[in-house]
Order: C-alpha cells, then structure tokens, then sequence
C-alpha cells in the first residue's frame, strides 16, 4: 500500500508542476470486490477517489488473478511494525558553546521544541532528545510537517544569550515516512521505535540547510495525496547524506504562501 500511495503523490506532484491535473487509470474486470479490500485495484481506486482524483475505468475480461505472492515478512516476537512519519533534527552552532550557554540553550532551544511538540499532543507518538539533537516518530505526515516548521518558526530568532550573533547557527530538519518497528528497549525498559528507514532519516538532517526542513520523497508524496495545500516540497535534488549512507531524493518542505 505505501508503494501506490507513494506513487499517487508523486504524480500529484508532477501534475502541480505542469499546472495540470492528475488523473488514474485502473484496469478493471467488473467483477464485484469488496471496497474494503487492503490492497489491489479496488483499493488503490478508492484511496485516489477518497483523496479527491478522478478515476477513468478500463474494463477488461477474463484477468488471470492466480498470482503467487511472495510470503508475508515475520514481525519479531514483542515487535510491532507500522507506517509512521519520522523527524530528526539538531542545531548547528552547538558545539560552539560554552558552558555557561548551555543552560540558556537547554532552556529556550530545546525548551521551544518541547513546547511545540506538546502543542500537538497524542499525535506524537514518541519523543526523545540528547544533547542538541531531537527525535520524534508522529502518527501523520500532515502533522509531521506542521510541527517541523513550527520548530522552525519558534527558533527563528535566536536568545542572545547563546552569543551565536554573526554566525550560522540554528535547527537542521529531516522528515520521512515509512515502515518502523515498535518494541521495547531491553536497556532501559521504555520504548524503542527503531528500522532502516529511521536511521535513514538521521542522516538526513546532517545535510540540511541551517534554519530548513528537509524531507523524503514518501513524505512529500503523502503531503501531496493529502492535497492540503498548506505545503510546497521543492525538489532539491539526489543528495548524498552523512556517513556515507548513499544518496536520497530530497524536497524542500515550506509553507505555500511562503
């Protein structure tokens, strides 16, 4: 299901980029489904309909369905595994404090993120932070995006008290969305939420602008599906991200009036 929701939006995305519109095309056999179905061309067509697209039908008959599918992948034991957005971020500037500056930026730096995320509440699903990094697992890209540029917004004008003036300093954020376990951490007992795609999103923010939020494909695609219209994702290109872990299609994520 990510796969088509993933394509729905990044052919909205082209379609905003060429002033036009998207539309899907769904091969169908008329045989009666049920609308319930979790994956295949019913559901694909009612998830693009749900999302506002339209829908142009192409009956065939006699489609062959006896398809082998490969087995579904086993969740380990005490594990769960789900579709959530991810966020990491850090500030640039931090190791050039001194230590008297450090309870000034524990206090109005990260004190402002925390402030920002509990303004969202239940939709944030975890949260943890170390030193000036902070990392969030949110239940929605949506929201996901509206709290990245919130922190954005309430770290636009730097406490004087950090002594940054004159230099390029301020948050660094990656956003994504994709598949990641839910467990419990056997070190300290809370709990861990953990996979490829989340240290995917660390080694995002490390190459993002100072003062920008960046974020993935599968991201800007659920944002587009959405059609919200609060957000423009401009293409910034196949970045190579920190610690050498390939390079990755980013966007730009901003407010469309910006």
């Amino acid at each position: 299901m990510l796969g088509a929701q993933t394509m729905m939006g990044l052919a909205r995305l082209r379609a905003r980029e060429l002033e036009t519109e998207a539309m899907q095309f769904a091969v169908i056999d008329g045989d009666a489904r049920s609308v319930d179905a979790m994956a295949g061309t019913d559901a694909d067509v009612a998830l693009w309909q749900r999302c506002g697209g339209r829908t142009v039908g192409l009956v065939a008959k006699g489609l062959d369905r006896a398809l082998d599918f490969p087995a579904a992948p086993t969740v380990p034991d005490g594990a769960r595994r789900g579709l959530y957005a991810i966020l990491f971020a850090d500030f640039a500037g931090f190791s050039r404090l001194g230590e008297a500056e450090l309870p000034v930026f524990a206090r109005e730096v990260m004190g402002g993120v925390g402030r920002v995320l509990d303004r969202f509440g239940e939709a944030v699903l975890f949260r943890n932070t170390w030193g000036d990094a902070v990392y969030a697992v949110i239940d929605a890209p949506t929201t996901a995006a509206r709290i990245a540029l919130a922190m954005q917004d309430a770290l636009r004008v730097l406490p004087a008290g950090l002594g940054l003036e004159g230099t390029r300093a301020g948050m660094r954020i990656g956003v994504h969305f994709g598949p990641i376990y839910r467990g419990i951490d056997p070190i300290v007992g809370g709990e861990l939420w953990y996979g490829t795609e989340v240290t995917r999103t660390a080694r995002i923010e490390p190459v993002t602008l100072v003062g920008q939020v960046y974020c993935t494909q599968p991201l800007a695609a659920m944002l587009a599906l959405d059609d919200v219209g609060d957000f423009a994702c401009d293409y910034v290109g196949k970045v190579r991200l920190a610690k050498d872990y390939g390079e990755l299609a980013l966007y730009r994520l901003s407010r469309r009036s910006d």
